[in-house]
């Protein structure tokens, strides 16, 4: 006998089922990305390619990269270093050269072998010549010739750098520029030298500097390279200047089989790298002149990372048990309910709702219980209790976002490792400060320079135009000169800042203020032929744009270790207070500079200070330059390995942070509110109405719910069926047509009616209007619009 019930109850259940699907069927879902399972799947395939991904990127054995990306950077540095100071020289030469041209023709020299003769006296230029512009026929020429082709002379317009094939230590250009803006005017040629850095200004002993042109050498210092070295650079420099523009030459050249895009080749032999790298001088107008450093540095490579799979390997698999808890906890739960309240919603009563451990659910399948008994369900339906023990799916969710941002917040420590800090590095950055140093120094020195030039002049008007020359340039503010009271007689440029009562007598360069908004620095020479005093104000943007042009963290103080410029914004006179700042600036003394590494680990960084001397005035000031270079921030193996580690883990992050808030506000929360309203059907059916937010499985369950209201409120027949009993279900009845109402006549119209024969005024046409009485059988009837009532048999039930 309870064999036979239990059949009985099977085939119930398969009926109600297949009746569940029917109605399914009839419920609208949504398609892609709707489905509640849907985040929890993309969660799995996120965090499994970003595990593999994290791996194959980190844990990666980078054999072909033979030199740390920070070495070979650090030489870019100081080649583009390199050619930049070059290039000014050479500026400052085109500027010289017009300089003494203007002097000379203030001077009313005219005649080309005089005005050739007067340039060449100076220790400036080696030799100086004019040409015709027609044929480029030499005119007049003084010391050296100057090896200018015709075909130069006869098209060159404006100022030129032509470098000559001299050779050695130093290197010879010869700077071209018409003798005026006339139309044909004569081409001036001088020869100048350009002395090379040597060992100590680019760093090391093994480095070697060449002057390329056109694939040819025009001069070398540092270590004399081999010739085959020497020329197989030049040649490559040739033919990579050729895939990039002459003003942005930054291409790194490899020199073997086994290098990267980074320039930099294996010698099996000494385990030594050879890395070339260079950058172009500024436009020449003719040929390309390009600054080559080569240099052999310790091979190193991207070691293999054992931590790296260990690490990986776990966020694997904490995109399985965090995919395979989403599903028990939240997606089976939340479809096992819908499926029972489909079964409900049918008609199926006597099928028992299961319950769940996971609270919402358990709410949710206790209103469907309820129901059941509500509707009869019988006895198999009244057993059923929920279990005592319930975990809230929100629970499930912090869980799983709690152990992600664990792993991602341990990915840092785990990487945390030392990154080996090249000693060239070291060097390098000490060596870029030297160099700002001496940048420094030199515009400090060039402005008592170019002050005693001009002092030169005896005459007024003479000095005047010298003043405005000199401050077009843009390392000054303003030039100035002072009489013999300390008033300003003459200013070229903008106002200047510094109070003329404090100029000191003789030459130098002083430091007006230690406090207020902008530094005060200017340069002041005696005019020895009026007894005046001439001023060369500093543009401080300037010196700031010497200190942004290196890398990292680099400031310029005074004597007072007191900030005067900073790469990274700064306060005027703003006191440095960094402890290893003041430790590197405790050791720079006199002409020596100071470099060391501070910290440990991946929180290190290099610091370097040098003193700003020269061979002028510039060191009674006191200055130094002080550089900071984070570890983190340089391209080390370890550095990048650790850099994308950290990229991958605030990946992760995000991923486990918007998985679950898109299941907490897509599907928790209104599995919640759809608890609680179902709790209000059950106390009050008849004033509540559940409808679907969304058309997913929740979507599906609210209208189950509805189709059991209604089956509360209307008896069981209502199961099975979504349509609403409302007007279509009531008996129509058809109304009869309301006439429509005649307008009444106006009182013109009614006296027009009452005198037939009054005339109409002018411009006025008779209206078509009769009275009842009396109407005339010929005039036009008005049409009754009047519909015909219907019949019996047509009017509906009423």
């Amino acid at each position: 006998m309870r064999r036979v019930r239990r059949r009985g109850a099977s085939q119930l259940a398969v009926a109600d089922a297949v009746e569940a699907s029917e109605f399914r069927k009839q419920i609208p879902q949504a398609g892609f990305p709707s489905g509640i399972a849907v985040p929890s799947a993309i969660a799995l395939v996120l965090l499994l390619v970003l595990a593999g991904g994290g791996w194959l990127l980190v844990g990666d054995d980078r054999s072909d990269e033979v030199v740390a990306t920070a070495v070979v950077d650090s030489q870019m540095g100081l080649t583009r270093d390199l050619a930049d100071g070059l290039t000014e020289q050479a500026q400052d030469a085109v500027r010289k050269l017009r300089a003494a041209v203007d002097v000379a023709q203030n001077a009313n020299v005219v005649q080309p072998s005089r005005l050739v003769e007067d340039l060449a006296r100076g220790d400036q230029w080696h030799g100086v010549a004019m040409f015709g512009r027609e044929r480029g026929k030499l005119r007049a020429s003084h010391g050296t010739p100057v090896p200018l082709p015709p075909s130069v002379v006869t098209s060159l317009d404006s100022p030129a750098i032509i470098p000559a094939d001299i050779g050695g230590a130093a290197m010879d250009l010869v700077v071209a520029m018409p003798l005026d803006r006339r139309e044909g005017s004569p081409l001036l040629g001088a020869i100048t030298r350009i002395d090379l850095p040597q060992d100590a200004m680019f760093g090391g002993q093994v480095r070697t500097m060449l002057l390329v042109s056109e694939g040819d050498i025009l001069a070398t210092s540092g270590v004399p390279p081999s010739p085959s070295v020497a020329d197989q650079a030049a040649s490559r420099v040739k033919t990579a200047a050729m895939r990039r523009p002459a003003d942005s030459l930054v291409t790194r050249l490899d020199e073997g089989a086994h290098s990267k895009d980074a320039a930099a080749a294996a010698n099996p032999a000494n385990e030594q790298a050879r890395v070339t790298t260079y950058a172009a001088l500024g436009d020449t107008k003719t040929a390309a002149i390009h600054v080559v450093l080569i240099d052999e540095v310790d091979a190193q490579q991207a070691q293999q990372d054992s931590n790296a799979t260990a690490v990986f390997a776990v966020l694997a698999g904490v995109a399985v048990v965090g995919f395979v808890v989403l599903r028990l906890c939240i997606v089976r739960p939340v479809r096992r309910l819908r499926a029972d309240s489909l079964v409900v919603a049918v008609g199926g009563l006597g099928n028992p709702v299961r319950h769940s451990r996971i609270r919402e659910v358990a709410k949710l399948s206790g209103v469907l219980h309820r129901v059941q008994l509500g509707l009869g369900g019988g006895e198999r339906v009244r057993g059923m209790t929920a279990p005592r023990l319930q975990v809230s799916a929100t629970t499930a969710l912090i869980g799983f976002v709690v152990v992600a941002l664990a792993w991602a917040s341990y990915v840092p420590a785990a990487f945390d490792r030392d990154p080996g800090i090249p000693e060239r590095l070291v060097t390098d950055t000490e060596n870029e400060v030297q160099r700002l140093s001496v940048s420094v120094a030199d515009v400090l020195d060039r402005g008592i320079t170019d002050l005693r030039e001009i002092a030169e002049s005896s005459d007024a008007d003479e000095v005047a135009g010298q003043l405005d020359r000199l401050s077009s340039q843009s390392r000054y503010r303003s030039v100035s000169a002072l009489g013999d009271d300390g008033e300003v007689v003459a200013v070229s440029g903008k106002r200047p800042r510094f109070d003329a009562d404090d100029v000191p007598e003789g030459d130098g360069v002083r430091q007006a203020n230690t406090s207020g908004r902008v530094p005060i620095v200017y340069a002041h020479t005696a005019l020895e032929s009026s007894g005046h005093v001439l001023v060369a104000e500093f543009d401080v943007p300037y010196l700031l744009h010497l200190v942004r042009q290196r890398h990292g963290h680099v400031r310029l103080v005074d004597a007072g270790q007191r900030v005067i410029a900073d790469s990274g914004g700064f306060i005027a006179f703003e006191k440095v207070t960094d402890n290893d700042v003041e430790s590197v600036l405790a050791k720079v003394d006199g002409k020596q500079s100071a470099a060391d590494v501070y910290g440990t680990g991946i929180d290190a960084k290099i610091v370097a200070g040098a003193p700003v001397v020269g061979g002028g005035a510039a060191a009674e000031l006191g200055w130094a330059a002080v550089a900071q270079k984070p570890v983190a921030e340089l391209a080390l193996p370890a550095v990048e390995q650790r850099r994308a580690a950290l990229m991958v883990a605030l990946v992760v992050a995000l991923v486990a942070i918007i998985i679950g808030g898109w299941h907490f506000f897509v599907f928790v929360r209104p599995l919640r509110e759809l608890g609680a309203s179902a709790e209000t059907m059950l106390r009050s059916p008849q004033n509540t109405v559940l409808y679907p937010q969304r058309h997913d499985e929740i979507g599906a369950i609210a209208i189950c719910l509805e189709v059991c209201r209604r089956a509360l409120v209307d008896g069981p027949d209502r199961l099975g069926t979504l349509r609403q009993l409302g007007p279509a279900d009531l008996r129509t009845r058809q109304l009869r047509p309301v006439q429509p109402v005649r307008p009444r006549p106006t009182a013109a119209q009614r006296q027009r009616a009452a005198h037939p024969g009054h005339p109409q005024p002018a411009g006025q046409q008779p209206r078509a209007f009769a009275p009842r009485s009396g109407m005339s059988r010929t005039a036009p009837r008005r049409q009754d619009r009047r519909v015909p009532p219907r019949s019996a048999g047509s009017r509906g039930r009423g």
